[in-house]
């Protein structure tokens, strides 16, 4: 046969399998070339998912039972009936591990079924296979974790050829159970919020630490060091007809489509997550809204919150590109309409509130009979690694409390993990020798700017910017040190959990 016949074949058979996929796997596959038959009249042909153009679907369990349709395709209608069987194929796991160097666990072979027993008949003269349905079963009792699942055809026949290259489809099925805390925790005395941006760092890296208390002759405590985690940003974006609506960046977008995988898993360790939001530059936001604006842009978050099952929300008053002339009480007044209309549509979710120098002034004052912080659960400001009084010890522009918020509800200190070595010592010397928190009342709430690592910038083997309110706090109630764990490890600047995607 003419070689250049052969490769036309081959060209019209991978022009036809070059397909966009559903929205499980988005993308354009180049499905390779086809290796040479003994004819022209030969059929060449392979397996495929009607779901997923890959050769390796990606399965997410998310807590549920999942399901797949397969069917066999020829280049040329089948000389005669062929019937195949499709099965788990065991060995074929040590196959891909070594080809692609990882160390994928096979899915339990128990936990799939084939319709029709995974019997694929090609008639006479079509192209196509009928279909069958491959189940895949969720249990939760099966370890967490990415799982290979080698599904193969026979290739025996006079008539087609199935390419060796594809008669196999590799299925990769994320497997998220029930997460156990490692620990009994013990409820602390103080409230701390933590901030995790996922294109930084995976967010089930929360959930790996905690605070250790060795107490000599006693048990030992355990203390979840986040009590709420902040999601970082969603951005304010203004649409087509100048309306409001969250943007979400593409890891931010992603962590979140796969909540049953890194967010669920937080809130079943006590954690309450939630959606951090700023601006996105385009001069509107929370506080310069109309009425119209503003109930569209509170609909919009609602149906984000409702969607993955958060928690709340963090309104960060930064980076909206709004001019606000002499700085009047209007933008006071729409910000305060804005958190009071939110709260009676979020009900009794999370609202906290982070005051930067962008923020409106007059949030200091009653506006419009509305006081700001009794619509809010917590507020802080984003001042980074000193102690932030405004009741006793006013300074620029957080010269008095925002109105109607109490210490109880107030963070006033916002660590962060590039503390300098200055920084630190002034922290140290103001938390634990003067424990000016404590005796001033401001020691109910601590905020983490950013969770990226837990080590600190110099020599030590715990995240303090982590353990100031527990320094601080539970050594008045146990009078022993503390510190996060898990302590270093490996190495300075490895990631404890590493971001896998």
């Amino acid at each position: 046969m003419k070689k250049g016949i052969i490769q036309l074949l081959i060209a019209v058979f991978i022009m036809g399998f070059t397909v966009t996929a559903c929205e499980n796997d988005d993308i354009t596959v180049n499905n390779g070339v086809f290796p040479e038959t003994e004819g022209v009249n030969s059929s060449i042909g392979m397996l495929r998912s009607l779901n997923f153009a890959k050769e390796t679907p990606h399965i997410d369990m998310d807590f549920q039972n999942k399901s797949d349709v397969l069917y066999i395709e020829l280049t040329q209608p089948a000389i005669q009936a062929e019937t195949y069987t499709v099965k788990v194929d065991e060995a074929q796991v040590a196959v891909y591990n070594a080809k692609n160097e990882v160390n994928y666990l096979l899915f339990p072979a128990e936990q799939v079924t084939l319709e029709n027993k995974g019997t694929l008949t090609v008639e006479q003269g079509k192209q196509k296979s009928n279909t069958v349905t491959v189940s895949f079963t969720y249990n939760k009792s099966l370890s967490s974790g990415v799982y290979l699942l080698p599904l193969t055809i026979d290739i025996k026949s006079e008539s087609t050829i199935i390419a060796e290259k594809y008669h196999t489809l590799y299925y990769l099925i994320d497997v998220w159970a029930e997460t156990l805390a490692e620990h009994k925790v013990t409820e602390k005395d103080f409230i701390q919020l933590v901030g995790l941006d996922p294109e930084l760092a995976n967010p089930l890296l929360i959930n790996r630490l905690y605070i250790e208390m060795y107490r000599f002759n006693e048990p030992t405590l355990y203390f979840n060091p986040s009590d709420i985690v902040n999601l970082q940003y969603a951005t304010v974006k203004a649409d087509e007809n100048k309306l409001p609506y969250l943007f979400l960046k593409e890891e931010l977008a992603y962590v979140l489509s796969k909540r049953g995988k890194y967010i669920q898993p937080l809130q079943q360790q006590d954690h309450k997550v939630c959606l951090a939001i700023k601006g996105g530059g385009d001069g509107i936001g929370f506080s310069n809204l109309s009425d119209f604006q503003r109930e569209t842009f509170i609909y919009r978050i609602k149906q984000v919150i409702d969607q993955y099952a958060l928690d709340g929300v963090n309104l960060h008053d930064s980076e909206f590109g709004i001019e606000q002339k002499n700085n009047t009480n209007d933008a006071a007044k729409g910000l305060g309409l804005f958190v009071q209309q939110l709260r009676k549509v979020l009900g009794d979710k999370i609202i906290t509130y982070t005051q930067t120098e962008e923020s409106p002034q007059g949030i200091t004052d009653e506006q419009a009979e509305i006081k700001l912080g009794e619509w809010v659960d917590y507020a802080w400001t984003d001042q980074l690694n000193k102690i932030i009084n405004p009741w006793d010890r006013p300074d620029k522009w957080w010269n008095k409390p925002i109105a109607g918020i109490t210490k109880e509800k107030w963070g006033a200190l916002n660590s962060s993990i590039n503390t300098s070595k200055e920084d630190y010592s002034t922290l140290q010397d103001a938390i634990y020798e003067d424990g000016f928190m404590i005796t001033e009342g401001i020691n109910h709430v601590f905020i983490v700017d950013r969770v990226e690592y837990t080590t600190f910038p110099y020599e030590s083997s715990s995240g303090w910017y982590m353990i100031w309110g527990s320094e601080s706090n539970l050594w008045e109630i146990y009078s022993e040190s503390t510190g996060i764990y898990p302590p270093k490890y490996r190495k300075y600047d490895d990631p404890l959990v590493p971001k896998d995607y």
